[in-house]
């Protein structure tokens, strides 16, 4: 990969216990992705690492944010990213992710880059839809406003009365 290099933790080289790492996710990281979703962000993020004999824990504590641009209006924003994520590795064979959690990592494998992980974690607080949140309210209004108005006219459905013309004719009905 691009310049990742300081996101290589050298696991063989740690002692068992707790080890810290912090890291500073700016432009330049985003830049190092070949993706449209991220640009911008300042994110500070504390990767705490447990290692013991078989299993390595790794816990990401994000915060900062990223600047996205609203699909309606086409302006920047910023949108906050408060995140704490874990990932646990473990010793054996070959190279296999068990689940979204869990990684396997051959016992020769003496560094683990966590650059991918990082943007993953960060990708994946992305809204699907990117709003400014000066729409937050008005959306909310449209919303509340519409469904009022609804409940209103099913309100008056049921106590309206039923035409003195019609009731003859629901009186037919009934007695098929």
């Amino acid at each position: 990969m691009k310049n990742l290099n300081g996101f290589d933790i050298q696991l063989l080289r740690l002692r068992n216990g707790e080890h810290r790492f912090d890291y500073k996710i700016d432009d330049s990281f985003f830049a190092l992705f070949e993706q449209d979703l991220v640009q911008n962000g300042e994110i500070n993020l504390r990767v705490v690492l447990i290692k013991g004999d078989a299993l390595v824990k790794l816990v990401f504590n994000f915060g900062g944010k990223v600047i996205l641009t609203c699909d309606r209006s086409l302006e920047e924003f910023d949108y906050e990213i408060n995140l704490e994520k874990e990932l646990f590795l473990k010793f054996g064979e070959t190279y296999e992710e068990l689940n979204d959690e869990l990684l396997q990592l051959p016992t020769s494998q003496q560094e683990f880059n966590i650059a991918q992980h990082i943007f993953e974690f960060i990708s994946l607080q992305i809204p699907y839809r990117k709003l400014h949140p000066k729409f937050d309210e008005e959306e909310d209004f449209f919303f509340s406003t519409h469904e009022d108005e609804i409940e209103e006219e099913e309100e008056e459905k049921d106590t309206d009365e039923v035409d003195p013309r019609w009731k003859e004719l629901l009186k037919l009905k009934d007695k098929k």
